[in-house]
């Protein structure tokens, strides 16, 4: 099961207007995160990511009110991990020109424990003209695992293959159900992961960082 599918993005258009082909298969990869958590999830993410063949991980720990050094536009997916603070206007806009440009970016939330991580992400999510929204009022209030019961996951590509979510409390999410695709649900129908198109672009947020953490993470038929 890959993670998301990403593939290299386009490298912009040509006289005629068609889009180039992107210039190689290596597909980059920035991975941001706040100083509060950034030794929890973020090592098995970045671990993970390097050890595929086709990607370029790039990482930043991102202090709160600073400014990004990486361009999240230059990248063909971005990971937002638990940022202690709103990411600034001019950041945000460039991950609108990421999105623009055919990029995905994917948001990790927590429990209601860490309301300025969620709201960072929510508020990247309105930015972007998405209507995910992570709330941290609504937890599952304890460890959640489906134990292979595949009724909590949907039937599409995104997780061909997966079988099985597990998490410790989570937060949930609130989405506008026009324009969203609910990839994992709790028992009681709570969402826990989702996917819009933005633009030309995926948002995709999950509601708990802990489904990436350690050997959950990486089992094959896991997310």
């Amino acid at each position: 099961m890959a993670l998301v599918q990403v593939y290299p993005l386009s490298q912009g258009n040509d006289s005629s207007g068609a889009p180039l082909a992107a210039s190689s298969s290596t597909i980059k990869i920035l991975v941001v995160d706040g100083p509060t958590l950034s030794s929890y999830g973020s090592p098995d993410l970045i671990s993970y990511l390097q050890g595929k063949s086709n990607t370029q991980v790039t990482t930043e720990t991102l202090a709160p009110g600073g400014s990004l050094t990486n361009d999240p536009s230059q990248y063909d997916v971005v990971f937002v991990l638990e940022l202690d603070g709103n990411l600034t206007t001019a950041d945000k806009s460039k991950f609108q020109q990421l999105i623009n440009r055919g990029g995905r970016i994917i948001g990790l939330g927590e429990h209601s424990g860490f309301p300025n991580q969620n709201a960072a992400i929510s508020d990247l999510s309105a930015f972007l003209g998405g209507s995910i929204t992570i709330t941290s009022t609504n937890d599952t209030g304890a460890s959640y695992n489906n134990g292979g019961g595949v009724i909590n996951l949907a039937n599409n590509d995104v997780l061909d293959g997966v079988t099985e979510w597990k998490t410790a409390a989570s937060a949930t999410l609130e989405v506008d159900d026009s324009n969203t695709t609910v990839l994992i649900v709790d028992d009681v129908n709570r969402i826990l992961v989702a996917d819009q198109r933005l633009s030309n672009g995926r948002l995709t947020v999950w509601a708990d960082i802990d489904a990436i953490v350690g050997n959950d993470f990486t089992a094959s038929n896991k997310i």
